[in-house]
């Protein structure tokens, strides 16, 4: 019984993980796309203050995680002043990125600014300072490593369904059924299999108040196997009682309804139902 809670708690944490692992790839998609358009707009945008409006913009890059190198067809005059206000126009101040403008294929940083979440740690220095034309490009840069959100809203999820799992393993057990009065067994007489009560003319099994239907065969079948207990009965008996003295020839009748029997008794491991020899069965109670 303490177990049952594995059989939704495991599947749960599977659609969970599934679930959060595709939107989290789906989230990263179209914010990568997003990204890169913002880059191509600022480097359009860049060529339009200082003049140039006909030149190709050659494609972004991303250089690394979280890096976008824009890089140009033709040299230009970079307006520092405007292209602060471009970028923040397209990037916004609430979020963490730097900028540097460097010559094109050369490590050296001519101009750059940062911009922090905290407007405090914002630097954009030296706006009105002319740069000759020449041969750019701009490097932009985000953070990367911080959490996400979707993964942290998954582990919430999988946390609260842990802990339901582990309050119903913890959860008492219910009260055992109440055994039948005096009265109602002199109504429904039964006998004893290990654990089970066999109603043989209600041709049912009951464990610890759970009731089990019964075919006519198997309920004929497990009558014949219960008044010999700890006794090999032979395959002929069991065929010749159950099947033929019916009319019915029987070739793998008999070996499929014990199968079925073995399922239906399997929830009280003292008592089984034993194939000995391939002459008979027996019907073991410990």
């Amino acid at each position: 019984m303490k177990k049952r809670w594995l059989y939704w708690v495991i599947p749960a944490l599977v659609l969970v993980l599934i679930g959060f692992k595709a939107r989290n790839v789906n989230d990263w998609s179209f914010n990568q796309a997003s990204e890169l358009t913002r880059m191509r707009n600022i480097a359009h945008l860049a060529l339009l203050s200082s003049g140039d409006a006909t030149s190709r913009v050659l494609p972004v890059q991303e250089v690394s995680p979280g890096s976008y190198l824009l890089r140009f067809e033709k040299p230009f005059t970079p307006v520092t002043d405007s292209l602060v206000k471009m970028v923040v126009n397209q990037l916004g101040s609430q979020r963490a990125y730097s900028l540097e403008l460097r010559e094109a294929g050369r490590p050296d940083i001519l101009y750059s600014f940062v911009v922090s979440e905290d407007s405090s740690k914002t630097i954009i220095p030296c706006l009105d300072r002319p740069l000759p034309l020449g041969q750019y490009e701009l490097l932009i840069r985000f953070p990367v490593g911080q959490p996400k959100t979707g993964y942290l809203i998954g582990a919430g999820v999988l946390l609260i369904l842990l802990a339901g799992g582990w309050f119903l393993f913890r959860r008492k057990p219910a009260p055992p059924a109440p055994l039948p009065s005096a009265d109602e067994e002199k109504e429904h007489p039964f006998l004893s299999l290990g654990r089970y009560r066999f109603y043989t003319a209600q041709q049912k099994l009951e464990l610890d108040g759970v009731e089990t239907e019964l075919t006519g065969k198997e309920s004929h079948l497990l009558s014949i196997l219960a008044k010999s207990p700890n006794t090999m009965v032979e395959r002929s008996r069991l065929q010749k009682e159950v099947w033929e003295d019916n009319g019915v020839i029987v070739t793998r009748s008999l070996d499929i309804f014990i199968s079925k029997l073995r399922k239906k008794l399997q929830d009280d491991p003292g008592i089984r139902i034993v194939n000995v020899h391939g002459r008979g069965y027996k019907l073991e109670i410990v």
